[in-house]
């Protein structure tokens, strides 16, 4: 059997290599064909080409740091022509020579050519490229020949992907002003359907396009920043301003560039900073200096644009920069500023950043020096989160305004000078985890003007004088915010309708200070905790425009004594706090206004129970309890107090009395509103009668607290009945002592004053003197027993004073047996009976053992 044997040949040589890619990474020798992919990569790495390269695969050249030169050996420019894509960054290629062709040259259609940062001197052309896609940014292309730096052909492919080569913010040179400085031509395509973007481009010497149907947009033009440097923006920085009516394309600049910037970016188009688009990639690096103002006009806020105009992304490691002499604005909606360094705004009272779009993010960014203010944002939904601010901001830091409803600014960190946050957003916006802090007390770290921010889990600390947190207006919530402070506020109120729930408010006990400062407004505190007060106030309500109905309970004052000075009328409604101590000290409440801080807690929330003590009567002067009078009082005067309250607040009492302990149940209760704490009350009780025990109640309230009465504590006093001052003329055996009894009739109560002889003699004739008090009358009785049958007669003189003095009233009756005379026996009108102040009795005889009783007594009249 015959075997065949089939023997493969390959040769590997010098200038026909084979196999897969190639990478190099430090300095290396080219020449002849590659039928392979070569990469070059590295820092300060020199390629020397032998000879003409032709790459049948892609040549990627990335250089970093100092980057990657490719020259040509001895006196001979050698080409380079690649087959398949090119991506050229960092890179400097000095090649070529005088061949149609040469330069760099792309012979295989639709393959991509990527150009960052790269400058290609040539003898010849510096890129030559047959239908390829073109990307080239931030390059140079200079021909030192005759023939022009870039020549681009278009033979038979009209793949949209080819018909818009950019090559932007790039610098064309050539050595003869009557070539192009780009070069097209086209063959069997329609050249009208073709744009070149050279925008932003600069040309050496001036500018010559083709006139072949095509398309150029040159304008705006580039010219060199820094006139001691080359348009070159490889070797220097280029400068342009934008226009809202001929920058027709979207501009990136890639990582590791620098451009100076102005202008206005028309509607529409785009601005990426740091981004690579060989890769997809926001790298970061990019530096845009702002010459004069920039604005990204962006899309509208339509739900179907595109948004996303500006993006600005570097990494923690490369951030990207922008820094200049003026304010940086945005419109549309969507944008996004990631990890890039905003610093040295210079122009005074300019802005770092303007924001009036929609929905952009605002993240992991810094903003340095020499900044006025860094963002002002107007723009709706804004996220602004983990952001530094540093001291070299001499405005506010971040001023959020009435447009920007639904914006969240968290997780930043404030070290401003000045101010952090200003908020005068009328609608809602969220503030949380911030970390602020102020050097000067030019301003609050937060200000609020307007709105109904939610403000939770920030720390905040103000220095010099600075209040913590200050609030002009709005509705703002505050919760689980740590706010500490020196010798200023911590937290300040204007006016407007705060809530501060949870948040712990530390002082430095600095004398003049204060801890809540409450100028206005209808705020609302709740389960803070407070301390660090001492040589300072703890709470400060210096105006009288203070509404009286703020919400104040469950705070805890930790430290003890906290001091609560009001210049404003009050009552200030301060129930259910912790002050310091299981009882307040009543002094720590002795300012201007009102203070009602009872019930109050007797340990700190939640763990304190709410403790009362009511207002009360103090029996102070007259009369007091179980006292016997000897006459009636016009009034009884007792104090009112509260020790819930002070200085004048309004309160509540009411009283009864009753001539029984068991009556006062069913007594007439006389209520009495508007008198001030620590008042002596004095209430009439007119008609009181003699000989009766009273007894009598006072209790109080306050009439703005809803915690009800007072106890009925139950007080007595007595009234001693009167003895008439009985002149017994001749009747020296009379008991002069007698018995006295009462009796009660209706309202009227009688005495009866009893007399007796006890002689064995007859005596007579005989005057009784009797002279009444103001409150007591004869009842007109007049009763004698043991008299015989017929004992002679009574007269009664009857005077309506005590001294005697006129003409009295004469009343005469016979006396027989035992009598039991009254004014109508005596002929005396009842009406008179109560007139007599004085009255004579002369009896004619009074038998041995006879006696008598005079009735008096007392009623209402």
């Amino acid at each position: 059997m015959l075997k065949k044997t089939i023997i493969l040949i390959i040769f590997c040589g010098a200038l026909f290599q084979c196999g897969w890619a190639l990478t190099i990474n430090g300095n290396y020798t080219l020449g002849g064909e590659y039928k392979q992919d070569i990469t070059i990569q590295g820092d300060n790495i020199t390629i020397t080409l032998t000879a003409g390269v032709d790459i049948h695969g892609k040549l990627s050249v990335i250089g970093s740091g100092s980057g990657v030169k490719i020259v040509s050996s001895g006196s001979s420019k050698w080409p380079i022509r690649v087959r398949d894509d090119i991506h050229l960054k960092n890179a400097t290629l000095d090649i070529s020579y005088l061949r149609s062709g040469y330069g760099i040259l792309s012979g295989a259609g639709g393959n991509k050519i990527y150009i960052e940062k790269t400058k290609i001197t040539a003898s010849g052309t510096a890129l030559e490229a047959t239908n390829s896609i073109i990307r080239a940014r931030f390059s140079s292309f200079i021909a030192t020949g005759t023939l022009t730096p870039v020549d681009l052909r278009y033979n038979g492919n009209d793949s949209a992907l080819l018909k818009n080569p950019i090559l932007e913010f790039c610098y064309f040179q050539k050595s003869d002003s009557s070539v192009y400085s780009l070069d097209t031509t086209f063959v069997n395509v329609t050249p009208a359907a073709w744009t070149f973007d050279l925008e932003g481009s600069c040309f050496s010497p001036a500018r010559k396009i083709p006139s072949n149907g095509a398309s150029y947009d040159y304008s705006p033009e580039s010219t060199a920043y820094n006139s001691a440097l080359p348009p070159d923006p490889v070797n220097g920085i280029l400068k342009v301003t934008f226009s809202s009516t001929s920058t027709h394309f979207d501009k990136i600049i890639p990582p590791n560039t620098t451009l100076v910037v102005g202008g206005t970016l028309p509607p529409g188009r785009k601005l990426k900073l740091g981004f690579n688009e060989d890769s997809g990639v926001y790298e970061g690096g990019a530096v845009l200096i702002l010459d004069t103002y920039l604005t990204v006009i962006g899309s509208d806020s339509a739900a179907s644009s595109v948004g996303d105009e500006f993006h600005s992304e570097g990494t923690a490691a490369k951030p990207n920069e922008i820094r200049g002499k003026s304010s940086f604005n945005l419109h549309g909606k969507q944008h996004n500023i990631k990890y890039t360094n905003f610093s040295d705004f210079s122009a005074s009272g300019s802005f770092a950043l303007r924001n009036y779009a929609s929905d952009v993010v605002i993240q992991n960014n810094n903003f340095n020096n020499n900044i006025y203010e860094a963002v002002r944002n107007y723009g709706a939904r804004a996220i602004v989160q983990n952001n530094t601010f540093s001291a070299g901001i001499s405005n506010y830091a971040l001023r959020s305004y009435d447009t920007a409803t639904g914006s969240n600014y968290s997780n930043n960190t404030f070290n401003t000078a000045a101010g952090g946050l200003e908020i005068s957003t009328n609608g809602t916006v969220t503030i949380q985890n911030n970390t602020f802090s102020s050097s000067t007390r030019s301003s609050a770290p937060l200000r609020i003007r307007a709105g109904g921010a939610t403000v939770a889990g920030n720390s905040f600390y103000a220095a010099d004088g600075a209040s913590g947190v200050r609030v002009d207006s709005g509705n703002p919530s505050f919760s689980n915010n740590t706010i500490n402070y020196t010798s200023g506020k911590g937290v300040q109120v204007d006016n407007g309708s705060p809530s501060f729930t949870g948040n712990t408010i530390t002082g430095s006990n600095t004398s003049g200070a204060a801890a809540i400062h409450i100028k206005g407004g209808l705020p609302a505190f709740r389960q803070n905790n407070i301390s660090g007060y001492a040589n300072g106030q703890a709470l400060y309500l210096t105006d009288i425009s203070v509404s009286v109905s703020i919400t104040f309970s469950q705070n805890n004052f930790k430290d003890a004594n906290p001091l609560v000075y009001s210049s404003g009328n009050g009552p200030y409604i301060l129930e259910n706090n912790y002050w310091g101590a299981a009882t307040p000290a009543s002094a720590n409440f002795t300012s201007y206004g009102a203070a009602d801080y009872e019930p109050w807690l007797n340990a700190a929330y939640p763990n304190g129970t709410a403790t009362y003590k009511k207002a009360e009567p103090i029996i102070t002067i007259s009369p007091m309890n179980t006292q016997s009078l000897g006459s009636a009082p016009a009034d009884i005067l007792f104090k009112i107090d509260d020790l819930g309250y002070h200085k004048g607040t309004p309160l509540e009492y009411q009283f009864r009395i009753a001539d029984s302990a068991a009556g006062l149940s069913a007594a007439a209760v006389s209520t009495n509103a508007g008198f001030p704490a620590g008042a002596n009350i004095y209430h009439a009780v007119p008609g009181l009668l003699r000989g009766k025990t009273y007894y009598w109640q006072a209790r109080v309230r306050n009439t703005t607290d809803n915690q009800g009465y007072s106890d009925w504590p139950v007080y007595e006093f007595t009234i001693n009945p009167v003895r008439l001052n009985l002149t017994l003329s001749a009747w020296n055996t009379l008991l002069g002592n007698t018995p006295l009894t009462q009796q009660s009739a209706g309202a009227a109560v009688y005495y009866r004053q009893a007399f007796s002889n006890s002689d064995t003699a007859v005596i007579g004739p005989a005057t009784i003197t009797a002279i009444l008090p103001d409150d007591v009358y004869w009842n007109g009785e007049l009763r004698v027993t043991g008299l015989g049958a017929s004992n002679g007669s009574i007269t009664i003189r009857a005077y309506e004073n005590t001294a005697a003095s006129g003409t009295p009233k004469t009343y005469t009756a016979a006396l027989s047996g035992d009598t039991n005379l009254t004014y109508a026996n005596l002929g005396i009108p009842q009406s008179d009976v109560y007139k007599y102040r004085r009255l004579e009795l002369m009896i004619t005889t009074l038998p041995a053992g006879a006696a008598g009783t005079f009735v008096y007594g007392s009623i209402v009249k």
